[in-house]
């Protein structure tokens, strides 16, 4: 994507600090396909500020990256703001030169640190996948209200949903590859009929 792309030729003498404000089109290119939990929000105040320098052909970058979303809580329904400040880390191999220095090795051991290395073609680089996965891995596994609002959620919760109303949404809430099964019984007889009918089924 060409809104976080990094030249490598200006990086050949020095450093360079790159601070990425993409446009919102760029925005949900990058992260419409999440999940429906959650959903990128604030487009202008999404930020990428990184620091990118080349040792021999590896790239570097470190810097933060700020984004916000905005999700329903999945215990009281409730619409609300997660923000994240998070620090990226990023080395990036020429793929030629790892190819060309390992060829011909039938086995190679890779220590903890190769694996966090990633490889890239070409004359520049693009980090876009890079953040948007440093992002996404700090949101929450499981979308729910903040902790210090836990009282109020709980209230929501109760008055939205209620005890009864979750007794009957668990009552319904069998796998309909296993629905058949609900018009099934035991006869005395120990086989299996359907309900209301008098024919057995072996």
């Amino acid at each position: 994507m060409a809104a976080f792309q990094i030249e490598l030729k200006h990086l050949e003498r020095n450093p360079v600090e790159k601070d990425f404000r993409p446009s919102a089109e760029a925005l949900k290119a990058l992260f419409d396909d999440i999940s429906d939990d959650f959903r990128l929000t604030n487009f202008d105040g999404f930020q990428a500020k990184v620091r990118a320098q080349m040792s021999d052909s590896t790239v570097h970058i470190n810097g933060e990256a700020k984004a916000q979303f905005e999700y329903k809580c999945g215990r009281c329904l409730d619409a609300q703001r997660f923000d994240i400040d998070t620090e990226i880390d990023f080395v990036l191999m020429s793929e030629a030169v790892w190819s060309s220095s390992y060829a011909g090795h039938e086995e190679i051991e890779l220590s903890e640190a190769d694996l966090d290395v990633n490889f890239y073609t070409g004359d520049s680089v693009d980090i876009g996948e890079l953040i948007r996965e440093a992002i996404l891995l700090q949101l929450p596994a499981f979308p729910r209200c903040p902790s210090d609002i836990s009282d109020k959620c709980d209230a929501r919760y109760n008055e939205r949903i209620g005890t009864e109303a979750l007794e009957v949404l668990e009552q319904n809430s069998l796998d309909l590859r296993m629905s058949a099964f609900r018009q099934l019984e035991i006869a005395e007889d120990g086989k299996l009929r359907k309900k209301g009918n008098g024919k057995k089924s072996d």
